[in-house]
């Protein structure tokens, strides 16, 4: 995963990439999600069904989501967030301006407070 993030940072003619219902273990979501924050060609990534535990995970993919001027459209839908998680991605929102679609469909997420960020984003 460490080196398909690090291709995505210095790819120029990728556009679109399914990474839906893969594993990615130690780091790995952390890391391809990082690596959004420096890509400046795709605008579309599928992460559905992602089943990510770490709070790192998550928030990097909040920090890389704020940062982002490309990306337009981005699927989580049935990925399992955990405590507070979505609330970062959903907060992140508020200052990206380029995410036109974002599929949050069959999520676990039942927190009040991550409702509120997507509101308010």
């Amino acid at each position: 995963w460490r080196a398909l993030a690090a291709s995505l940072q210095v790819n120029r003619v990728l556009k679109s990439v399914d990474l839906s219902c893969c594993s990615y273990g130690n780091g790995g979501f952390g890391a391809v999600a990082a690596s959004l924050a420096s890509n400046c060609t795709l605008t579309s990534i599928n992460l559905r069904c992602c089943e990510e535990s770490s709070v790192e995970g998550w928030k990097a993919l909040a920090e890389s989501l704020t940062i982002n001027c490309v990306l337009t459209s981005i699927d989580l839908s049935e990925s399992r967030f955990g405590n507070g998680d979505f609330a970062a991605v959903a907060a992140s929102l508020a200052a990206n301006r380029a995410l036109t679609s974002i599929d949050i469909g069959g999520c676990e997420e039942t927190s009040v407070e991550s409702w509120r960020a997507l509101a308010a984003s």
